[in-house]
């Protein structure tokens, strides 16, 4: 846990299976190309954010 008032870096992988969703009109999984935006906060106010492209 990170105090509060201090910084700290954290580093995490997300891998494929986490940015995949249930398509019922090809009944599996699948992966779009697309823009996703990571926000870090302790609430909905929260000001950290990153992008990342998937582009296959």
């Amino acid at each position: 846990m990170i105090p509060s008032g201090k910084t700290d870096t954290v580093t995490f992988s997300i891998g494929s299976q986490e940015l995949k969703y249930y398509s019922t009109a090809k009944q599996c999984y699948v992966q779009d190309a697309a823009t996703f935006e990571l926000w870090v906060g302790s609430d909905s106010t929260a000001d950290l954010k990153a992008e990342f492209e998937v582009t296959e």
